[in-house]
């Protein structure tokens, strides 16, 4: 009997010191802990902070607390964010200057207790929940002008040597060489550098960087897009873009300047449920693309599918 009654005497006792707020409830909720580990290839921190927010909840800025080995690290409690298994977050400079890493990201592993650690690496957008051994990587290369193209790294280059190719070629069109290689800020160590060609670059060619320390990154039309260089070389002034029809054949033109190849697609009906007829069209004049079809083609359906890159 006594025994019976001890097993009853003390849940009784652990709900009321629960109630009295003298004891955590078991599994009680808590409002989840991140642990971010931010690393800035360039040592360039000032400035750069995180905000946060619990899913479909506000944000609020929360500014990195000290250094660790790896670079800049944090540690805050978010509030309201007991009932929510995503943190979003959004690294940035100041107040919206800038992001590192367009899109919204979200922290979705946690602990048993709510906690996550995670490690982030500048214009990176993976999200490492463990230590990363970075292995380098050219992160994009666009071309900004003519004869320039713009190289963001994952990792401090150098020492740069100006006037020279610093290891880079460059394999497409016209058998192109990097003439001069200039760091951020002409910094000697850059992780983002801009290389110079031995000519103008032709902007409906493929491209691809090399350099012996990276992989290959195929290049992408940049800045260049806005310049009037561009205007000038593909501004076509031609009536006959879509199609020039008549009973004996059908001229078709599309306008496509970025693109490396362009297909004519020519359905058997309307409904497009059927594979199409697919065509390759030539390269022309100021960016176009064109093809012929001999005879009456009135009613044919067709589209037409561009490729860049």
């Amino acid at each position: 009997m006594l025994k019976r009654g001890l097993s009853k005497i003390v849940p009784l006792i652990a709900v009321l010191l629960a109630a009295a707020g003298l004891v955590a409830p078991v599994n009680a909720a808590v409002d989840k802990t991140v642990t971010v580990h931010y690393q800035r290839v360039e040592g360039d921190y000032a400035g750069w902070n995180m905000w946060l927010w619990p899913l479909s909840k506000d944000g609020a800025a929360y500014q990195f607390q000290g250094d660790d080995a790896y670079g800049k690290v944090g540690t805050w409690t978010i509030p309201s964010s007991a009932d929510v298994a995503q943190i979003g977050f959004i690294v940035r400079l100041n107040a919206w200057e800038a992001k590192d890493v367009g899109p919204d990201r979200f922290i979705t592993q946690f602990d048993q207790d709510g906690k996550a650690e995670i490690w982030l690496v500048g214009n990176d957008p993976t999200i490492y929940y463990s230590e990363p051994v970075i292995v380098p990587t050219i992160m994009s290369a666009s071309i900004d002008s003519l004869n320039s193209i713009s190289v963001s790294l994952n990792n401090r280059f150098g020492p740069i040597t100006a006037n020279a190719a610093n290891g880079f070629t460059l394999e497409g069109p016209g058998n192109l060489t990097i003439t001069n290689t200039v760091g951020k800020n002409n910094a000697s160590f850059a992780s983002s550098v801009t290389l110079t060609t031995s000519a103008n670059l032709a902007l409906d060619g493929e491209y691809v960087l090399k350099h012996p320390n990276y992989p290959d990154k195929p290049v992408q039309l940049g800045k260049v897009l806005n310049s009037d260089a561009f205007n000038q070389l593909f501004t076509y002034t031609g009536d006959d873009l879509g199609n020039v029809y008549s009973k004996a054949k059908t001229d078709f033109r599309v306008w496509a300047p970025t693109a490396t190849a362009v297909r004519l697609n020519i359905y058997p009906d309307d409904s497009l449920a059927s594979s199409p007829d697919v065509i390759n069209m030539t390269k022309s004049v100021n960016g176009t693309w064109t093809h012929t079809l001999q005879g009456d083609q009135d009613g044919t359906i067709y589209t037409y599918s561009a490729y860049v890159g």
